[in-house]
């Protein structure tokens, strides 16, 4: 028996071919794994969605977890797919029919042969899903904390719904405007954003 809890169960998202031949291998084996496993996996023909279907694979790829794609048959649309999920540093583990059907470069990752054996893909996969889901929990980056610094003054952090934060300056038009950002969460930052300064109208200075 499962004990309630109100933490989301890991999201698994499929990429496979959309054909009759997989429906049992989708819904027995590869959904089966990821309830073994306490995620929950999901195609894109399972979504209600509005925007255009490659767009909304894009999306969901970005919000996994963990995939799971099923190379068998060399098709062309898992094959983009999947090189999608890598170029995001995605975990991607890859299931087959025939070892063949898993490109040379390729084969040192992650993947299951299962021979059209439903019973053996479901067993193999949980074990996978479940070191995949504490693997990306392990990477999961911490949100950074940045500060910053206009003139040596700490710029106060924005609450949700209130006022930019504003900082009032000497009549003295300086030619320069130092402004530091700080990382305080002593984890590497490898995002990139903006700083936007607003001035009242006119300007009193123009950069």
């Amino acid at each position: 028996r499962k004990e309630k809890t109100t933490t989301p169960s890991p999201f698994v998202f499929v990429l496979m071919p959309y054909s009759e031949d997989f429906g049992d291998i989708y819904e027995l084996g590869i959904r089966g794994a990821a309830d073994d496993a306490g995620a929950y996996a999901e195609r894109v023909d399972d979504q209600i969605f509005t925007e255009g279907i490659l767009d909304r694979i894009f999306n969901q790829i970005n919000k996994a977890d963990v995939i799971v794609a099923d190379m068998t048959n060399r098709n062309p649309n898992v094959f983009y797919e999947v090189g999608y999920a890598h170029a995001l540093g995605k975990l991607v583990l890859l299931v087959t029919q025939k070892a063949d059907d898993i490109p040379f470069d390729l084969k040192h990752r992650p993947h299951i042969i299962y021979e059209g054996k439903i019973v053996d893909l479901r067993s193999k996969l949980t074990k996978r899903l479940k070191w995949a889901i504490r693997e990306a929990k392990k990477q999961a980056l911490p949100r950074s904390e940045l500060s910053v610094y206009i003139e040596g003054q700490s710029l106060p952090e924005r609450g949700l719904g209130g006022r930019p934060p504003v900082i009032d300056f000497p009549r003295r038009r300086p030619r320069s405007l130092s402004i530091a950002v700080r990382n305080d969460s002593g984890q590497t930052f490898l995002g990139s954003s903006h700083v936007y300064l607003m001035s009242e109208d006119p300007p009193s200075a123009v950069p």
